[in-house]
Protein backbone atom coordinates (compact mmCIF):
# COMPACT_ATOMS: atom_id res chain seq x y z
CA UNK A 1 0.00 0.00 0.00
CA UNK A 2 0.95 3.44 -0.93
CA UNK A 3 2.75 5.35 1.94
CA UNK A 4 0.07 7.50 3.78
CA UNK A 5 1.62 10.95 3.87
CA UNK A 6 0.87 13.65 6.09
CA UNK A 7 -2.84 15.19 6.04
CA UNK A 8 -3.11 18.79 4.27
CA UNK A 9 -2.45 21.92 6.69
CA UNK A 10 -6.17 23.44 5.35
CA UNK A 11 -4.79 26.75 6.06
CA UNK A 12 -7.48 29.24 7.62
CA UNK A 13 -7.24 32.91 6.89
CA UNK A 14 -7.71 34.33 9.96
CA UNK A 15 -8.50 37.77 8.64
CA UNK A 16 -11.94 36.37 7.74
CA UNK A 17 -12.46 35.45 10.76
CA UNK A 18 -11.55 38.51 12.88
CA UNK A 19 -13.29 41.88 13.95
CA UNK A 20 -10.68 44.42 13.74
CA UNK A 21 -9.15 46.77 16.38
CA UNK A 22 -11.28 49.52 15.43
CA UNK A 23 -14.48 47.92 16.12
CA UNK A 24 -13.27 45.89 19.16
CA UNK A 25 -14.24 46.98 22.61
CA UNK A 26 -11.18 47.67 24.44
CA UNK A 27 -10.17 48.83 27.86
CA UNK A 28 -7.65 51.00 29.31
CA UNK A 29 -5.24 50.38 32.27
CA UNK A 30 -6.44 52.14 35.55
CA UNK A 31 -9.86 52.63 36.25
CA UNK A 32 -12.50 50.43 34.53
CA UNK A 33 -14.87 51.86 32.34
CA UNK A 34 -17.94 50.67 33.25
CA UNK A 35 -19.97 51.36 30.18
CA UNK A 36 -17.80 49.71 28.13
CA UNK A 37 -18.01 46.51 30.70
CA UNK A 38 -22.05 46.77 30.45
CA UNK A 39 -21.70 46.88 26.93
CA UNK A 40 -19.76 43.88 26.52
CA UNK A 41 -22.09 42.09 28.72
CA UNK A 42 -25.25 43.38 26.49
CA UNK A 43 -23.42 41.61 23.36
CA UNK A 44 -22.34 38.75 24.89
CA UNK A 45 -18.59 39.58 24.29
CA UNK A 46 -15.88 37.29 27.14
CA UNK A 47 -12.88 39.05 25.63
CA UNK A 48 -11.79 42.72 25.84
CA UNK A 49 -8.79 43.72 24.59
CA UNK A 50 -6.72 45.95 26.84
CA UNK A 51 -4.35 48.70 26.09
CA UNK A 52 -2.10 51.10 27.49
CA UNK A 53 -2.47 54.91 27.82
CA UNK A 54 -0.61 55.18 24.29
CA UNK A 55 -2.56 52.85 22.73
CA UNK A 56 -0.79 49.91 22.75
CA UNK A 57 -2.34 46.38 23.50
CA UNK A 58 -1.32 44.85 26.45
CA UNK A 59 -3.62 41.47 25.97
CA UNK A 60 -6.93 40.07 26.07
CA UNK A 61 -8.84 40.25 29.21
CA UNK A 62 -12.33 38.43 30.33
CA UNK A 63 -15.03 40.13 31.20
CA UNK A 64 -16.21 37.91 34.18
CA UNK A 65 -12.52 38.85 35.51
CA UNK A 66 -13.29 42.92 35.10
CA UNK A 67 -16.90 42.35 36.33
CA UNK A 68 -14.86 40.70 39.59
CA UNK A 69 -12.43 43.70 39.81
CA UNK A 70 -15.49 46.18 39.61
CA UNK A 71 -16.84 44.51 42.52
CA UNK A 72 -14.27 44.84 44.23
CA UNK A 73 -13.45 48.38 43.52
CA UNK A 74 -10.22 47.71 42.23
CA UNK A 75 -8.29 48.89 38.84
CA UNK A 76 -6.74 47.37 35.90
CA UNK A 77 -2.75 47.18 36.23
CA UNK A 78 -0.71 45.99 33.13
CA UNK A 79 0.49 43.65 35.62
CA UNK A 80 -2.89 42.49 36.23
CA UNK A 81 -2.54 37.82 36.22
CA UNK A 82 -5.85 38.33 34.12
CA UNK A 83 -4.30 39.47 31.16
CA UNK A 84 -3.32 37.18 28.26
CA UNK A 85 -1.63 37.32 25.01
CA UNK A 86 -1.39 34.34 22.68
CA UNK A 87 -0.46 35.76 18.93
CA UNK A 88 -1.00 33.90 15.44
CA UNK A 89 -0.16 34.61 11.52
CA UNK A 90 -2.79 35.15 9.01
CA UNK A 91 -2.85 32.04 7.07
CA UNK A 92 -3.11 29.35 10.37
CA UNK A 93 -3.26 25.56 9.69
CA UNK A 94 -6.94 24.68 10.84
CA UNK A 95 -5.42 21.47 13.70
CA UNK A 96 -3.18 24.26 15.00
CA UNK A 97 -5.84 26.81 15.28
CA UNK A 98 -8.37 24.64 17.18
CA UNK A 99 -5.13 23.55 19.19
CA UNK A 100 -4.77 27.36 20.21
CA UNK A 101 -8.37 27.59 21.54
CA UNK A 102 -8.52 24.96 23.24
CA UNK A 103 -6.25 26.97 25.88
CA UNK A 104 -7.43 30.34 24.67
CA UNK A 105 -10.78 31.79 24.02
CA UNK A 106 -9.46 34.63 22.22
CA UNK A 107 -6.52 35.21 20.30
CA UNK A 108 -4.91 38.29 18.10
CA UNK A 109 -4.09 38.84 14.41
CA UNK A 110 -1.45 41.54 13.66
CA UNK A 111 -1.37 42.51 10.04
CA UNK A 112 1.88 44.08 8.98
CA UNK A 113 0.49 45.73 5.85
CA UNK A 114 -2.09 47.74 8.42
CA UNK A 115 1.23 49.41 9.82
CA UNK A 116 1.75 52.74 9.62
CA UNK A 117 3.82 55.38 11.22
CA UNK A 118 2.09 57.98 14.21
CA UNK A 119 -0.87 56.71 16.36
CA UNK A 120 -2.20 53.12 17.51
CA UNK A 121 -2.39 52.39 13.67
CA UNK A 122 0.99 51.20 14.67
CA UNK A 123 0.14 48.71 17.09
CA UNK A 124 -2.86 47.40 15.03
CA UNK A 125 -4.86 44.04 15.70
CA UNK A 126 -7.70 42.18 15.22
CA UNK A 127 -9.24 39.57 17.71
CA UNK A 128 -10.53 36.09 16.62
CA UNK A 129 -12.80 34.13 19.59
CA UNK A 130 -14.38 31.18 20.19
CA UNK A 131 -17.35 32.22 19.28
CA UNK A 132 -16.49 32.95 15.46
CA UNK A 133 -15.98 29.51 15.20
CA UNK A 134 -19.63 29.32 15.02
CA UNK A 135 -20.02 31.63 11.79
CA UNK A 136 -19.95 31.34 8.12
CA UNK A 137 -16.20 31.47 7.45
CA UNK A 138 -15.24 29.25 9.45
CA UNK A 139 -17.43 26.16 8.71
CA UNK A 140 -16.67 27.21 4.97
CA UNK A 141 -13.11 25.63 5.99
CA UNK A 142 -14.75 22.38 6.91
CA UNK A 143 -16.68 21.44 4.19
CA UNK A 144 -14.10 20.39 2.20
CA UNK A 145 -12.95 18.32 4.53
CA UNK A 146 -15.89 16.29 4.47
CA UNK A 147 -16.66 16.02 1.18
CA UNK A 148 -12.80 15.38 0.74
CA UNK A 149 -13.86 12.24 2.85
CA UNK A 150 -17.15 11.43 0.93
CA UNK A 151 -15.39 11.24 -2.05
CA UNK A 152 -12.58 9.43 -1.30
CA UNK A 153 -14.79 6.56 0.64
CA UNK A 154 -17.51 6.85 -2.62
CA UNK A 155 -14.19 5.69 -4.91
CA UNK A 156 -13.01 3.24 -2.95
CA UNK A 157 -16.19 1.43 -2.32
CA UNK A 158 -16.80 1.45 -6.03
CA UNK A 159 -13.21 0.43 -6.89
CA UNK A 160 -13.03 -2.58 -4.98
CA UNK A 161 -16.62 -3.89 -5.61
CA UNK A 162 -17.16 -4.84 -9.14
CA UNK A 163 -21.04 -5.56 -8.76
CA UNK A 164 -22.84 -2.52 -6.65
CA UNK A 165 -25.14 -5.36 -5.84
CA UNK A 166 -22.76 -6.44 -3.41
CA UNK A 167 -21.46 -3.81 -1.53
CA UNK A 168 -25.42 -2.73 -1.22
CA UNK A 169 -26.02 -6.36 0.42
CA UNK A 170 -23.89 -5.45 3.40
CA UNK A 171 -26.54 -1.95 4.15
CA UNK A 172 -30.18 -2.79 5.57
CA UNK A 173 -32.93 -2.98 3.47
CA UNK A 174 -34.07 1.24 4.50
CA UNK A 175 -30.93 2.18 3.42
CA UNK A 176 -31.10 -0.08 -0.21
CA UNK A 177 -34.63 0.91 -1.66
CA UNK A 178 -33.62 4.98 -1.64
CA UNK A 179 -30.54 4.18 -3.19
CA UNK A 180 -32.32 1.67 -5.86
CA UNK A 181 -35.04 3.70 -6.65
CA UNK A 182 -32.73 7.09 -6.97
CA UNK A 183 -30.47 4.92 -9.14
CA UNK A 184 -32.97 3.26 -11.38
CA UNK A 185 -34.45 6.77 -11.83
CA UNK A 186 -31.02 8.05 -12.99
CA UNK A 187 -30.37 5.40 -15.23
CA UNK A 188 -34.42 6.03 -16.94
CA UNK A 189 -33.14 9.60 -17.15
CA UNK A 190 -30.15 8.35 -19.36
CA UNK A 191 -27.97 9.91 -16.33
CA UNK A 192 -24.23 7.95 -16.33
CA UNK A 193 -24.00 7.68 -12.30
CA UNK A 194 -22.96 5.03 -10.41
CA UNK A 195 -25.38 3.67 -7.40
CA UNK A 196 -22.33 4.46 -4.83
CA UNK A 197 -23.45 8.48 -5.79
CA UNK A 198 -26.66 7.96 -4.00
CA UNK A 199 -24.49 6.98 -0.56
CA UNK A 200 -24.56 9.61 2.75
CA UNK A 201 -21.59 9.69 4.72
CA UNK A 202 -23.42 7.19 7.21
CA UNK A 203 -23.94 4.56 4.44
CA UNK A 204 -20.31 4.68 3.37
CA UNK A 205 -18.90 4.65 6.77
CA UNK A 206 -21.59 1.02 7.18
CA UNK A 207 -19.84 -0.21 3.79
CA UNK A 208 -16.40 0.10 5.07
CA UNK A 209 -17.69 -1.63 8.55
CA UNK A 210 -18.67 -4.40 7.54
CA UNK A 211 -16.20 -5.08 4.77
CA UNK A 212 -13.51 -7.01 6.30
CA UNK A 213 -11.36 -6.56 3.28
CA UNK A 214 -11.51 -3.00 2.97
CA UNK A 215 -11.47 -2.53 6.46
CA UNK A 216 -8.22 -4.40 6.72
CA UNK A 217 -6.68 -2.56 3.75
CA UNK A 218 -7.37 0.84 5.43
CA UNK A 219 -4.96 -0.29 8.56
CA UNK A 220 -7.95 -1.27 11.21
CA UNK A 221 -7.40 -4.49 12.88
CA UNK A 222 -11.31 -4.89 13.45
CA UNK A 223 -14.42 -3.91 13.04
CA UNK A 224 -14.98 -2.09 16.77
CA UNK A 225 -12.21 -0.42 16.17
CA UNK A 226 -12.86 1.11 13.31
CA UNK A 227 -16.61 1.86 15.09
CA UNK A 228 -14.35 3.73 17.67
CA UNK A 229 -12.48 5.37 14.82
CA UNK A 230 -15.08 6.38 12.66
CA UNK A 231 -18.35 6.82 14.62
CA UNK A 232 -18.69 10.37 15.46
CA UNK A 233 -17.74 11.41 11.71
CA UNK A 234 -22.17 11.54 10.57
CA UNK A 235 -22.87 13.63 13.56
CA UNK A 236 -19.62 15.81 12.67
CA UNK A 237 -20.49 16.20 8.95
CA UNK A 238 -24.67 16.88 10.27
CA UNK A 239 -22.93 19.52 12.75
CA UNK A 240 -20.90 21.31 9.88
CA UNK A 241 -23.58 21.25 7.53
CA UNK A 242 -26.25 23.10 9.62
CA UNK A 243 -25.51 26.44 9.17
CA UNK A 244 -27.67 27.83 12.45
CA UNK A 245 -26.91 24.42 14.80
CA UNK A 246 -23.80 26.14 16.91
CA UNK A 247 -20.50 23.80 16.48
CA UNK A 248 -18.79 25.38 20.13
CA UNK A 249 -20.86 26.10 23.15
CA UNK A 250 -18.54 25.38 25.77
CA UNK A 251 -14.03 24.97 25.88
CA UNK A 252 -14.19 21.75 25.85
CA UNK A 253 -16.20 21.49 22.21
CA UNK A 254 -13.43 22.88 21.03
CA UNK A 255 -10.63 19.66 21.69
CA UNK A 256 -13.73 17.16 20.62
CA UNK A 257 -14.41 19.02 17.14
CA UNK A 258 -9.87 18.78 16.85
CA UNK A 259 -10.07 15.75 17.68
CA UNK A 260 -12.75 14.35 15.11
CA UNK A 261 -11.23 16.32 12.56
CA UNK A 262 -7.88 15.20 12.93
CA UNK A 263 -9.26 11.73 12.56
CA UNK A 264 -11.63 12.73 9.28
CA UNK A 265 -8.25 13.79 7.71
CA UNK A 266 -6.55 10.69 8.77
CA UNK A 267 -9.36 8.49 6.71
CA UNK A 268 -9.41 10.67 3.98
CA UNK A 269 -5.31 10.14 3.78
CA UNK A 270 -5.51 6.10 4.52
CA UNK A 271 -8.46 5.81 1.80
CA UNK A 272 -6.53 8.20 -0.46
CA UNK A 273 -3.38 5.92 -0.63
CA UNK A 274 -5.87 2.53 -0.86
CA UNK A 275 -7.14 4.25 -4.31
CA UNK A 276 -3.79 5.10 -5.73
CA UNK A 277 -2.90 1.25 -4.95
CA UNK A 278 -6.03 0.46 -6.71
CA UNK A 279 -5.93 2.73 -9.53
CA UNK A 280 -2.47 0.85 -10.02
CA UNK A 281 -3.98 -2.73 -10.21
CA UNK A 282 -6.12 -1.15 -12.83
CA UNK A 283 -9.64 -1.16 -10.77
CA UNK A 284 -12.09 1.94 -12.27
CA UNK A 285 -14.78 3.51 -10.66
CA UNK A 286 -17.49 4.97 -12.36
CA UNK A 287 -17.54 7.97 -10.52
CA UNK A 288 -14.77 9.07 -12.45
CA UNK A 289 -14.80 10.02 -15.95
Amino acid sequence: MHDNGSKPAYPVEIRRLSTPREECLTLTIGSIDEGTVAEAKAKRFDQLPVLDHLGKLLGLVAREHIEVLLQEGGSLHATDSGLHLREIGDQYPLLSLLENFEEHRALVFRDPKRLSDGGWSNDWFAMVTISDLNRHPFRAYLYPIMADLETALAELIDRHFEDPWDWLSLLSDEAKVPLIGRWELEKRNSVDTSMIAGCTLTELIKVVHECDEIRDALGFKSSNQFKNFSGSFPGVRNSIMHPVRSLILVQEDVHKLRSRIDRILELTARTRALNADYVERGMVSQLLP
